[in-house]
Parts: structure tokens; sequence; C-alpha cells
């Protein structure tokens, strides 16, 4: 298994960070934000689908993120979660959180960064706000299998798979890396023109 720091991964790869493996989603000015591969167990969003007063995200960033980074602390960094509603009300704003849920806007975004998920996974994204038409706060939207998102209620329990901002020069294993020889050309060059794209 190859060792490097983040800074050299290209968006797309997969690393494993502290015996977890997760993709590379974005460099940032700040880090390199990445997200586990596989989900956490199903979880209701909270009592409403304000990310910033749900369960889901409380439990993130408490006992989860002490386990992620096995009292590491200092490598996840603070990471801005865009709390913006599908029908564009912005009551919410926005949270900073250590450990967090892509947005819907997110999912677009890294659709061919990583893989779709293999059950039905959370977003942190509400479907609207008592600013919109949902003044109870009951619909929070998911991420299904197929990349459709759709909104159903937050107290349903779903999969989540968080999503964290890493230090750029953090060490980290490449576990699938092989050699450069073991690929022909084509595939070579077939590799760089896909992430050259995911770079757009």
């Amino acid at each position: 298994m190859k060792k490097c720091t983040l800074n050299t991964v290209a968006p797309g790869t997969l690393i494993s960070y502290r015996e977890r493996h997760a993709i590379v989603l974005e460099h940032l000015p700040q880090g390199v934000f990445v997200q586990l591969v596989d989900p956490i167990e199903d979880r209701a969003f909270g009592k409403t689908n304000d990310w910033r007063e749900s369960d889901l995200r409380q439990y993130l960033n408490g006992e989860f993120a002490r386990l992620l980074c096995e009292g590491n602390t200092d490598e996840l960094l603070d990471t801005v979660t865009d709390l913006t509603a599908m029908d564009g009300t912005t009551d919410y704003g926005s949270s900073v959180d250590k450990v967090t849920l892509l947005t819907v806007d997110q999912c677009r975004k890294y659709r061919y960064t990583r893989p779709l998920p293999d059950e039905w996974e959370w977003t942190s994204t509400p479907a609207s706000t008592p600013g919109g038409w949902d003044e109870n706060k009951r619909y929070a939207y998911y991420l299904g299998t197929n990349g459709v998102v759709s909104s159903y209620y937050c107290t349903n329990s779903y999969g989540a798979r968080p999503a964290f901002t890493l230090p750029s020069n953090l060490c980290v294993e490449l576990p699938h890396c092989t050699g450069l020889a073991d690929y022909t050309d084509a595939e070579l060059l077939e590799e760089l023109l896909k992430r050259q794209q995911c770079e757009k």
C-alpha cells in the first residue's frame, strides 16, 4: 500500500484514512474534502429538517468524530455546510462542522467523482424552511441509489456517508495503488482525461 500526502492525490481517488476508505472529492484552500465510502447505520435526520438542530449532526460531530480521527482532533478541519433549501429559502444560513453530509448541490457537483450509494442516504439539504412552505420543518432530502434526490420526513431513518476536510499535508495510504507499468498507455490517457473532466 503506497503512502503519500493528500495534496498529491487527485479527486476521485480512493484513500485509506485511519483504516476507513474514503474518496477524495475536492482540493480546497483550507484542506482536502473527502467522503467515506461505507455508510454508517441508518439514523433519523432529526426532529426537524434544520441541520443545525439535527440529531444526526450532533452524533457525527460528537461520538462519531472522536472515533473517526482516533483522538487526533486536529486532523478534522472546519467544513462550512450551506443550508440553502431546495426551494431557495435561506433561513438556516450555514453551519460549521467537523463532520457533515453532502448537500444536494454537492451531490450534483461530485456525481462523477464518487460512487453512488448502495442504499438511500441523507443529505444536509432541507426541502424548505419556515420562510418557505415547510413551516413545521418536516422534510429533508436524501440521495437514492440511482442518483435521484427526493424529500421525506426527517424523522425517517436512512443511511449516511459522512464527509469531512483533512489537512493537505496529511499522510494517507492508497489501498489500490499499483505501478504505472501495470497499465497500458491507452488506460493511462483515459484516466488522465477523466480526472481533467472532474476538475472542471
